[in-house]
């Protein structure tokens, strides 16, 4: 039903940056750095981050999670670690490709969607990378298929059962004091 001019909206999880409308998000940014402080925490320096659109507040938090977290970790912020897909396999396989392929390849590649971790997996299987031996990964965005890969795929787990109900919730809520 569309309710005058402005029908209920509710962004769940991407939101259009600069848009002010109602959405329920993960806290990107945060969770971002806590995986970077894990892959430091674990030895790695050289950190690679393969960026999803920067159009939406997701992509966007969640590369400032990174930014922080390296320089809280007094790790450089090198911009040729930072790769621009479009949160796609395929962007995510060309990304890893060059990331992989460069004079000084990164000792771990963190996705920030789950889509662009496969494109990954798949650039370090064609060009026979070990991993995690030479190279550790990680993802955004749980996926049932992480824990079939042996090692098991390390990913952060987004609550997308809480961020529906909330979303919902407010929908509702929106429907309601429109009528």
């Amino acid at each position: 039903i569309l309710l005058g001019s402005h029908p209920p909206l509710v962004f769940v999880d991407i939101v259009p940056i600069g848009v002010k409308v109602s959405a329920v998000v993960s806290n990107n940014r945060e969770a971002t750095h806590e995986a970077i402080r894990y892959l430091v925490g674990l030895g790695h320096q050289r950190i690679a981050v393969i960026a999803g659109r920067d159009v939406v507040s997701s992509s966007f938090d969640r590369l400032e999670g990174y930014r922080k977290a390296m320089q809280e970790s007094s790790l450089p912020v090198r911009e040729e670690y930072i790769e621009q897909g479009d949160s796609h396999i395929e962007s995510g396989y060309q990304c890893a490709m060059k990331l992989l392929k460069s004079h000084d390849p990164p000792t771990a590649i963190f996705a920030l969607n789950n889509r662009m971790l496969l494109g990954v997996l798949r650039a370090l299987r064609e060009m026979a990378v070990p991993c995690p031996g030479r190279v550790s990964i990680m993802g955004f965005d749980d996926s049932d298929w992480a824990p079939i890969f042996n090692p098991s795929v390390t990913t952060i787990a987004q609550p997308a059962y809480e961020i529906g109900q909330q979303a919902a919730g407010l929908l509702l809520e929106s429907i309601r004091t429109a009528e």
